[in-house]
C-alpha cells in the first residue's frame, strides 16, 4: 500500500481548540470565535494576534487652550472639594505620542464615605454634560471626559480619594516638549 503525503492544509484537532483558545482569551463573541476557527483551520501556519482596541488619539491644542480646557473640570472639583482636607497636590506635564498632557493629581484625606462623595462628584459631573463611568468594587472609581480632559476619581474605604485630571495632548515641538518635561514651565 503506498502511502500518500497529507494534506498540510487540512485542520485538525489541535487547530480548532488553539482557534477556540485565541477567541476566548480575545473576549469574542460566539459569532466572532466561529469565523476566528475557520480562518485559522484554513490557515494554522499564520500566526494570529488579537489586540484590543485602542482609544482614539486626544485631540490636539496649544498650551493655553490647553489650560483653559481643565478648567470646567477644575471648578467642578473646586465645588466638590470645599470642605475636603488636600492632602498632596502635583501638576505635571507627561509625555504622550508626538506631543504632552498637563495632568494634576489630587490627594484627599479622611473623606467620610467616599463612596458616596464620588457618586455626587459623578452626578456633578454628568449634570455639566460630562461623560461618566462610575463602578464600585474594592475601589470606587468615577472616569468622565469631555472635550478632551479626563477626570479619574478613586476612594478607598480607608477614606483617601485620589483624583487625576489629565487634560488634551498639547502638540509641541521636540525642545519644547524637553523643556515642559523637566519642568521648565509650572503653570
Amino acid at each position: 500500500m503506498m502511502n500518500m503525503p497529507s494534506d498540510a492544509s487540512a485542520p485538525t484537532r489541535r487547530d480548532a481548540h488553539r482557534g477556540r483558545h485565541l477567541a476566548r482569551a480575545a473576549g469574542l463573541s460566539a459569532a466572532s470565535a466561529a469565523w476566528w476557527r475557520a480562518v485559522h483551520a484554513r490557515r494554522p501556519d499564520v500566526e494570529l494576534v488579537l489586540l484590543p482596541p485602542e482609544d482614539p488619539p486626544r485631540p490636539t491644542c496649544g498650551e493655553d487652550e490647553a489650560a483653559a480646557a481643565l478648567e470646567p473640570a477644575a471648578t467642578v472639583l473646586a465645588a466638590s472639594m470645599s470642605a475636603l482636607a488636600v492632602v498632596r497636590e502635583r501638576a505635571a506635564w507627561t509625555p504622550v505620542a508626538s506631543g504632552v498632557v498637563r495632568r494634576t493629581r489630587v490627594t484627599v484625606g479622611r473623606v467620610g464615605e467616599p463612596e458616596r462623595w464620588l457618586s455626587e462628584l459623578a452626578a456633578r459631573l454628568r449634570y455639566d454634560d460630562w461623560r461618566v463611568d462610575h463602578r464600585r468594587g474594592a475601589h470606587v472609581l468615577v472616569t468622565a471626559r469631555r472635550g478632551g480632559v479626563e477626570l479619574r476619581a478613586t476612594g478607598a474605604a480607608t477614606g483617601v480619594v485620589t483624583v487625576t485630571l489629565a487634560g488634551p495632548r498639547v502638540a509641541v515641538d521636540p525642545v519644547r516638549r524637553r523643556e515642559l518635561l523637566r519642568g521648565g514651565d509650572r503653570s
